[in-house]
């Protein structure tokens, strides 16, 4: 009974104790109490405004002394976000909320402050350039980004200069639609939380923070194929021929043909697809567009003379052409002199014949063996020949 009487007697002079070192002058702390929330920067720090709360009202100096014999124990919900220190000195760490907490008494004072920490964009990233393709790939997202990566509460928006070359939706997804350029232009906005608390005032607010960027879209339609008019051939040596082609689709923004020949021995070909036989042999045509191409199989054959069927030559310099034909010619002067000839010695005939050839007409006679000839006048008739006989009966 006497040592229960005794720890009573030692609790009560302890209570009075702590009573009358709190009490200090008549000075009684009853309460803690910080602001109730604060923003910070990442990286920065905020010394926590601790009011201690008394009864009686009493002058600043007792107020200290009682504060000085109050063991405060300062924590932080999250140390990731924010920590604190024993003297009540925040540190900003990392974008996040957390809440300070102070106590006294073994917990039967306490204050806290819901702490923000933020990190305000100072860039905004997008692509300097876009290229689509409206028959590959043709939708990108601009993965907008602010920087540092961690900058809190940032949204964007975004904006076409020209829907109907590329379009763009609310999340950055860039889709073509025809051959062109446009600009994407991508807005971040920034908005921060307000400080609530006795300290907290409108110009200590943050102010939003607005950052624009563009990307510059190119839109194109690529090649799918080249079409030739035929994909083969036959020239003979010396001849050419135009290959036609078509680059496909026709919306196709390279539309420029390179041409180029397996063999330049064989044959050549110009920017315009112009073919130009060398000697016999194969050889392949290509036309290209990019990465695509088209061929044409060549044959180039020796020149064959329709005339003679020989190679070398054609039926125009045709050497066994040549001498048919001069001896055609040949011949075709004998039979027309022949004509003359025969005609010309037709063409004194009487049409009613007669015994007696006619005067001045040859003859042979088959007694004397020579030729003969008749007078054309007859001289038996003739009075200047007097009494001479007949010469020629």
């Amino acid at each position: 009974m006497k040592n229960l009487i005794t720890s009573r007697l030692t609790a009560f002079l302890c209570t009075a104790v702590m009573v009358l070192g709190l009490t200090a002058c008549g000075a009684k702390i009853t309460g803690l109490s910080l602001p109730a929330g604060a923003v910070l920067e990442k990286g920065e720090t905020l010394q926590m405004d601790l009011q201690y709360n008394t009864e009686p009202q009493t002058d600043a100096d007792a107020l200290a002394e009682a504060a000085e014999k109050l063991e405060l124990i300062w924590t932080s919900d999250d140390e990731t976000v924010a920590a604190v220190d024993e003297n009540g000195l925040v540190t900003a760490v990392g974008a996040g909320e957390t809440t300070i907490r102070v106590t006294a008494r073994g917990g039967e004072l306490s204050g806290s402050c819901l702490v923000t920490v933020v990190v305000t964009a100072r860039d905004l990233v997008v692509p300097d350039t876009l290229e689509l393709v409206t028959n590959g790939q043709n939708s990108a997202n601009l993965n907008a980004a602010a920087t540092p990566e961690d900058a809190t509460g940032v949204t964007f928006t975004y904006t076409s200069s020209d829907e109907s070359i590329a379009t763009v939706d609310e999340t950055g997804l860039v889709t073509a639609v025809a051959n062109g350029e446009a600009d994407i232009t991508v807005t971040l906005t920034q908005a921060f939380p307000i400080a609530t608390g006795e300290t907290a005032t409108a110009e200590s607010a943050r102010q939003p923070v607005t950052l624009t960027a563009t990307t510059h879209v190119t839109v194109t339609t690529a090649v799918e194929r080249i079409e030739l008019d035929k994909t083969e051939g036959v020239l003979t040596v010396g001849s050419t021929h135009k290959i036609k082609a078509a680059v496909l689709p026709d919306t196709a923004t390279d539309q420029t043909l390179t041409w180029t020949s397996s063999d330049e021995r064989v044959a050549t070909v110009d920017a315009s697809g112009e073919v130009t036989a060398k000697k016999a042999g194969s050889a392949v045509i290509t036309a290209s567009c990019g990465d695509v191409s088209a061929q044409y199989n060549l044959t180039v054959q020796n020149i064959k003379c329709s005339y003679c069927g020989k190679t070398g030559h054609i039926s125009s310099n045709c050497p066994t052409k040549a001498a048919d034909e001069a001896a055609a010619a040949a011949a075709a002067q004998a039979a027309a002199e022949q004509a003359a000839q025969q005609q010309a010695a037709t063409s004194g005939d009487s049409s009613t014949p007669s015994n007696d050839p006619p005067v001045g007409s040859s003859g042979f006679d088959d007694q004397y063996g020579s030729w003969f000839v008749t007078e054309s006048h007859d001289w038996t008739q003739d009075p200047s020949n007097g009494d001479n006989p007949v010469i020629v009966k």
